[in-house]
Parts: structure tokens; sequence; C-alpha cells
């Protein structure tokens, strides 16, 4: 029997889906300074996904590097 998935990579196995859906890969997608249209939109997709999936700002900022204001500007709540 294989060994069960975290709820770390599965988030993350979200991200890789939402990345390659949008034509970036992940390094793409948590790249700072990225401001390109499919980055975007990758984001803002993942942002959203993630809150539906009961994820706290904190939480997806942690799962991402990045501060939970800057998630929240991704997701356009601020």
């Amino acid at each position: 029997m294989g060994l069960a998935m975290t709820p770390r990579d599965r988030h993350l196995q979200i991200i890789d889906g939402i990345a390659n859906r949008h034509g970036i890969t992940r390094r793409a997608f948590l790249k700072k300074h990225s401001h390109c249209v499919k980055t975007a939109a990758a984001r803002y997709e993942m942002a959203h996904r993630l809150r539906d999936m009961d994820l706290s700002w904190p939480q997806i900022g942690r799962l991402v590097s990045r501060h939970h204001t800057t998630v929240m500007h991704w997701a356009g709540v601020v």
C-alpha cells in the first residue's frame, strides 16, 4: 500500500494543476514580482480554489511563501 498524501501535497498538486492549465510552471507561479496575465490569472484561481477548500488566508500564504495579505490581493479581496 502506498503512502497517503499529506494535505500540503494535495494543495501543491492543485497548484500544479492550475499552473499547467494556465500554461506556466509552479516555479513561474511562485516567482516574486511576476505580473504577467497568465500568472495573475493562475494566482487568482488558486486563491479562490484553496479558500473554497476552507483554508485560511494565512494558511494559503504559508503554502506559497507569501504574506497572507499578498494572497488576499491576488484574490481581489483587498
